[in-house]
């Protein structure tokens, strides 16, 4: 019985001193992740001072040269930069403006190229581009005038109403009716009268 209750107050002190250990190893374990954490917090706080100390400088060196900006924009100022270094400044005349699109061409270019297509199809095309349907005396106009302005150099404006001149003939010769040679038999354009 006396062996029993030392097993028993052995197996008591053992389990007490188990637990109290493990205590101790969980609090060790504990500040040790606590001295980590905080260490890692710390250089964290540090690094974000750094940044906002940064974007601080930045702000008032952003506020600094927009009032610089606005020093140099008004117009006394710009007129005594431009004298001290002798430029004088004019507006364009319009010969020297040019106007670009979005990508790089001049805008008048542009257009007068999309409009001289639009007019190209819908005078040798009535409808679907196909080759039936193509106006070939029209086609033979305006190879000829591609030539006149490619070649001769001459006046736009003057091509564009000599083909206006020219196709006006081509009209003109297309609806006038056939004429009957005497002794030959009557034309199908020509009505018989009754």
């Amino acid at each position: 019985m006396r062996r029993n209750r030392k097993v028993k107050k052995n197996a008591a002190l053992k389990s007490g001193t188990m637990g109290i250990a493990s205590l101790i190893v969980s609090a060790l374990i504990m500040t040790m992740i606590y001295y980590v954490l905080d260490s890692r917090c710390t250089l964290i706080a540090r690094d974000i001072g750094k940044v906002e100390r940064r974007f601080t400088q930045l702000e008032a060196e952003c506020v600094r040269e927009a009032a610089r900006w606005d020093e140099l924009k008004v117009t006394e100022r710009l007129t005594e930069k431009l004298n001290r270094f002798g430029l004088e400044m004019r507006y364009p005349r319009q010969d020297q403006i040019v106007r670009m699109t979005a990508d790089g061409r001049p805008a008048g270019v542009v257009m007068i190229a999309s409009a001289g297509g639009l007019i190209l199809k819908g005078s040798l095309w009535n409808g679907a581009v196909t080759p039936g349907g193509t106006n070939w005396s029209l086609a033979a106009l305006f190879a000829l005038s591609f030539v006149l302005l490619r070649r001769t150099k001459w006046n736009p404006i003057a091509v564009m109403v000599l083909a206006g001149a020219m196709n006006l003939a081509i009209a003109l010769v297309d609806k006038a009716p056939p004429q009957s040679v005497p002794g030959s038999a009557a034309s199908p354009h020509t009505r018989r009268q009754s």
